[in-house]
């Protein structure tokens, strides 16, 4: 049996799967809860197995990260990040027609979620036991991944990446030479494809009813404008390829047909295409680059499929457009071909998943490779790239082959890894160097008192020694080199130690000790000694006798 390569693009307004190779699915982005059933994703007329009677849930795939769960007619409470998994499990479950094995599987999440609406998302689809090997990447990264197979798309150089979604754009900067992402993403709610809708809407309600007449509470008027919506969604899808079309319209107040022509719909999207190349040169503008130095611009989401975004963000950029031939399956059909260089690794037992931890924000000029990139043993393909440089999480969703059904006993709970621990490695003994620490401890603490003690001694013997400058001797405090040179010599200091007699009359002497240079101290002489003449003073007045005492 053939094994199935597939990769399912994950989008607020619609589920797209693509196998590699093979074509495309699209699927409305909403679920319908049953009882005894499965959830169902898509509409009736796209998915026969959604029933009728069904709880349908929409919005739930913007709500992914949010604490608050969505809430059903019911008052059921669903969490956002499993509503988004079962919708994503009936679409795979409609791949599998037979005749293939457990599909490797690569899922393109929205490039906007928070890394925290990533990490919920990949612990439920781990939960969720989804097909093997399964990889979680960021939608604008599968699409580069697709966009960098085509042949209009340049091999080096900078190139401007737009996701146009339902709910808003997504632009950044990548290296075509690397396939990486070298900019942060920059999220613009105001270009989004449900804005584009509702504006046609109301240029088709301008010309068929006046705005008194659509505001009675009639339920049949919002049914019918309901259908009118969706009229003008696909009128809009038509005038891609075509100039003009005509849109059936059935209310109240008037029942016909419309013309809507491709010119009326480029100015209700005037606004917004301005709005994309705004942000595409302040991406440009933060990387230090210029405009000049984008190679190409390159395009993916439904909202791509207008021919007017193409053609005037070449003429602003000045360079080319690439937009694959279906730009609302650029994501998934790029997460297929990453699928197809999965293999499906059988994991080993107590060898918990390798850690998908996020890497730094990559800058212009400063791509790098990344060994994480690629499984060992294996080589990934040309042109397409494995993982995003940009500041994005990735998540290696552990597989579950290894756990067997049969023996739940020896299964682990859901959701949860089965992780084993070795016995634990004791430190070995070192005693010789404890002994060593030891002594050079109790050596410091003995220096350390010794120095102390001697401290103690040398205040206690300085503080009975007075120092009294002699009668007539001028004492300052901030002295020149010349006055300390006409006094040296004439300072003798001396103090008194207990029992150590000196053999002049009684009088004990010490080395002189560290002294303030201007400071002079009277001589301790004993009793009948002639006073020493004190030397000539520098300005040659008269000599003064020292005082006796």
């Amino acid at each position: 049996m053939a094994t199935l390569c597939l990769g399912v693009a994950i989008g607020a307004g619609n589920l797209i799967a693509a196998a590699h190779p093979g074509a495309a699915t699209r699927w409305t982005t909403q679920l319908s809860v049953a009882p005894h059933v499965a959830p169902e994703a898509g509409l009736p007329e796209e998915n026969p197995r959604v029933r009728p009677d069904g709880m349908v849930l929409t919005g739930f795939v913007e709500r992914v990260g949010d604490p608050v769960p969505i809430s059903g007619p019911g008052g059921q409470s669903f969490p956002a990040a499993q509503l988004t998994v079962d919708a994503v499990k009936s679409l795979v479950r409609s791949q599998l027609t037979g005749g293939e094995t457990s599909p490797a599987l690569v899922l393109a999440c929205p490039a906007y979620w928070s890394d925290s609406a990533r990490d919920q998302f990949a612990a439920a689809a781990s939960a969720a036991r989804l097909p093997q090997p399964l990889r979680v990447e960021t939608d604008l990264v599968m699409a580069f991944a697709r966009l960098r197979q085509l042949a209009d798309m340049p091999r080096a150089g900078l190139v401007a990446i737009a996701d146009l979604g339902a709910t808003g754009t997504t632009v950044a900067i990548g290296d075509a030479a690397s396939g990486t992402i070298v900019s942060d993403r920059l999220r613009l709610d105001e270009a989004n494809g449900i804005d584009l809708d509702h504006a046609l809407l109301q240029h088709i309600l301008g010309q068929v009813a006046d705005s008194a007449d659509l505001t009675a509470a009639d339920p049949n008027l919002v049914a019918a404008l309901e259908r009118l919506r969706i009229e003008a969604r696909a009128a809009k899808e038509r005038l891609s390829a075509d100039s003009v079309t005509s849109v059936a319209v059935d209310l109240p107040m008037y029942r016909g047909d419309v013309r809507v022509t491709r010119s009326e719909l480029d100015d209700l999207a005037d606004e917004q295409v301005t709005g994309i190349a705004t942000g595409i040169r302040e991406l440009i503008d933060r990387g230090g680059a210029e405009d000049r130095d984008v190679a190409a611009v390159s395009l993916c989401g439904g909202g791509a499929t207008m021919p007017i975004v193409a053609q005037r963000l070449s003429a602003e950029f000045h360079t080319a457009a690439v937009v694959d031939a279906e730009p609302y399956a650029t994501a998934a059909r790029g997460a297929a071909g990453v699928a197809s260089t999965l293999t499906p690794p059988r994991p080993r037992p107590g060898v918990p998943p390798a850690s998908s931890a996020s890497r730094p924000p990559a800058v212009f000029g400063a791509v790098v490779a990344d060994p994480r990139d690629v499984s060992p043993g294996q080589t990934p393909p040309a042109g397409v790239p494995i993982r995003d440089t940009a500041a994005t999480s990735r998540w290696q969703v552990p597989p579950d082959e290894a756990y067997d059904d049969d023996h739940p006993a020896d299964k682990p709970e859901r959701g949860a890894q089965a992780v084993t621990f070795g016995p634990r490695a004791e430190p070995e003994a070192d005693q010789p160097r404890s002994r060593v620490r030891l002594f050079a401890l109790l050596a410091a603490g003995a220096v350390a008192f010794m120095v102390a003690a001697g401290g103690v001694a040398y205040a206690l013997t300085g503080d009975n020694q007075t120092n009294t400058p002699a009668p007539g001797t001028s004492v300052s405090q901030f002295s020149t080199p010349e006055s300390t040179t006409s006094v040296e010599g004439t300072i003798e200091e001396t103090t008194t130690e207990q029992g150590v007699p000196d053999g002049g009359g009684g009088n004990t002497t010490e080395e002189p000790g560290p002294t303030e240079p201007s400071v002079t101290e009277p001589s301790v002489m004993p009793s009948g000694t002639p006073p020493e003449q004190s030397p000539p003073p520098a300005d040659g007045g008269p000599v003064t006798p020292a005082p006796t005492s």
